[in-house]
C-alpha cells in the first residue's frame, strides 16, 4: 500500500497486513491481529487520511478471510461512491463482477475488450481471457 501524489495503491490482502503494520507505525494497533484484521486497520487508516483521486487495488483480498474480504469490498465501494477512480486488478472473477463498472480483459498483454459490468457474461470473459475473439478466432 502506498500513496504517491493523488494515487493510493493497495494490494495482496494478508501480506499487506503483516508488512504494513510496521511500515505505517501501527505496531500497537495492529500487532497480534490476524492478517485480515491488520489489513482492516491499515485500509481504514489509509482511506481515512489519504486524499487520493485514484485508488489502485491489486488482488486486494488475496489471502483474507470472508469477514475481511467484505470489509475491503465495502471500503472500495465507498471510494467509488465518493467519486474516486478505482482501478481494480484481480484474478478473482467474483471480485471483478462485484466491484467493477467496466471490465477490461487482457490476453498476452493485449486488451481484448472492455465490457460494461451490466452486460458482461462470465463465458464471454472466459473466452476473452483465453484470447478467443467474438468471432471465435484465437488472438
Amino acid at each position: 500500500m502506498g500513496h504517491v501524489g493523488g494515487v493510493l495503491s493497495i494490494g495482496n490482502g494478508a501480506a499487506l497486513g503483516q508488512v504494513n503494520a510496521k511500515r505505517f507505525g501501527h505496531i500497537g494497533l495492529a500487532a497480534g491481529k490476524t492478517g485480515g484484521n491488520q489489513q482492516k486497520v491499515i485500509l481504514a487508516r489509509e482511506f481515512g487520511i489519504r486524499k487520493a483521486d485514484l485508488v489502485i487495488a491489486v488482488n486486494p483480498t488475496r489471502g483474507l478471510d470472508v469477514g475481511a474480504i467484505e470489509f475491503v469490498y465495502k471500503r472500495i465501494e465507498e471510494q467509488k461512491q465518493a467519486g474516486k477512480a478505482v482501478l481494480l486488478i484481480s484474478t478473482e472473477l467474483t471480485e471483478i463482477m462485484r466491484l467493477s463498472d467496466r471490465i477490461a480483459v487482457f490476453y498476452k498483454g493485449r486488451c481484448m475488450d472492455i465490457l460494461p459490468r451490466e452486460t458482461a457474461e462470465i463465458n464471454r470473459i472466459g473466452s476473452l481471457m483465453m484470447g478467443i475473439t467474438e468471432g471465435g478466432e484465437h488472438a
